[in-house]
């Protein structure tokens, strides 16, 4: 049987000690790390790093697909706020932004700490989530 290998796949160095210890054909399967970084499927074959005005077009797809299903704006921003805590990892020391989107109460707060987080925090270089 092939084999699929799930976890902890979050950079591209995750790939490569993967295939250091798996000969043979395999496949993996990507969670947390597609989560924080939209772009690693993309990475993970010889593209591009993740951009900020991609991350800025990410979000504002989810919030405008969730509203326009019929969730609420709290449910929204509340399943964008689960996100959050990966996609911060994409972030250099976005403590005080991330704070603000975490507090936010309606859907206007929530929008103007995303749009704070993106006009204050650049991108990391090395854009991928860490297991805590």
């Amino acid at each position: 049987f092939p084999l699929c290998y799930n976890g902890d796949i979050f950079s591209p160095s995750a790939i490569e000690n993967l295939k250091q210890s798996v000969h043979g054909d395999y496949a993996v399967m990507l969670g947390r790390g597609a989560v924080a970084n939209p772009a690693l499927f993309r990475i993970l074959n010889g593209g591009n790093a993740l951009q900020a005005n991609e991350l800025i077009l990410f979000h504002n797809s989810l919030l405008e697909a969730f509203l326009s299903s019929g969730l609420d704006a709290r449910t929204a921003m509340a399943r964008l706020k689960e996100l959050w805590f990966y996609m911060q990892a994409v972030f250099v020391d976005c403590r005080k932004p991330m704070k603000a989107i975490f507090k936010s109460n309606n859907i206007d707060e929530y929008k103007s700490a995303v749009e704070f987080l993106f006009e204050s925090t650049p991108l990391s270089d090395s854009p991928y989530f860490t297991a805590p």
